[in-house]
């Protein structure tokens, strides 16, 4: 009964919100061979790599030092919190699926397997690029640094990355993602302020609890925020359907190969 209350008044919503007149994206063979090929590829690679990961001794651990870290970051050594973990797991899973709430406003519906295509392209995209700095990176957590912390998390090979932050890098892309396409499809809206505002307060707060539990420091939640919401911008604008040309993100076959080309 709830989730079919929560779907009239989402409907509701879409019927007051705004109508989309025409679509502003569009789905292409080339692109999206590319993007999710590309994509799927990229995320299985990485999740090889983080696979070799080796965990840490107990002389590594006991060989870290919170003075060697940059002012910045430092403080964050002395957090450790399992309940803010859990928050965070939680509220990055609510975020993640919140885009799927546009498919009910009038005008969005229709072109659900676009979006749907261009959102799996920047999940990908996000994912991968997270498990790829991981793996390159290899930096401690902050609880590694501290003695509250059990040692055997500080021994998985989990507790070595930290950079960058998957959880806000997801969440922001996803926050890009669900206010850009709003903004494409309403631009006339009075409500796209809320949805810019809300969606990225949330994704703040995942990095907030992701610094809180001692999980991330706060370059790492700097640097995931910076590309979840490239992701989360450049893969609209790839798809963006643009008449008159002048502007967008341009994808095609040359003699030299696949070629990318950017105009705003």
């Amino acid at each position: 009964m709830s989730r079919l209350l929560v779907t009239v008044l989402l409907i509701f919503a879409g019927r007051v919100i705004g109508i989309a007149q025409t679509s502003p994206y569009n789905l292409t063979w080339l692109r999206e061979s590319v993007l999710l090929g590309g994509g799927a590829a990229n995320g299985l690679y990485s999740l090889l790599l983080n696979g070799k990961a080796k965990s840490a001794s107990p002389d590594d651990i006991t060989a870290l030092n919170s003075d060697n870290i940059n002012l910045l970051d430092r403080w964050i050594t002395q957090n450790y919190s399992e309940n803010f973990d859990v928050a965070s797991d939680y509220l990055v899973g609510t975020i993640t699926v919140v885009p799927a709430g546009i498919l009910l406003l009038d005008g969005a519906g229709k072109d659900w397997l676009t979006l749907s295509v261009m959102y799996a392209e920047t999940m990908l995209s996000a994912n991968s690029a997270a498990f790829y700095a991981k793996a390159g990176v290899r930096r401690f957590r902050p609880f590694a640094y501290n003695p509250d912390a059990p040692l055997e998390m500080k021994l998985a090979p989990d507790a070595q990355r930290s950079f960058f932050s998957q959880h806000t890098c997801i969440s922001f892309a996803s926050a890009m993602f669900i206010s850009t396409v709003y903004s494409d499809y309403f631009p006339d809206s009075e409500y796209a302020p809320y949805v810019w505002c809300g969606s990225f307060a949330a994704a703040g707060a995942v990095g907030l609890f992701r610094i809180l539990a001692g999980s991330h420091f706060t370059t790492d939640v700097l640097a995931g925020a910076a590309a979840g919401s490239l992701f989360g911008y450049i893969v609209p604008a790839m798809h963006k359907a643009n008449a008159d040309g002048k502007h967008g993100v341009l994808m095609g076959i040359r003699p030299t190969g696949i070629s990318v080309s950017f105009a705003f």
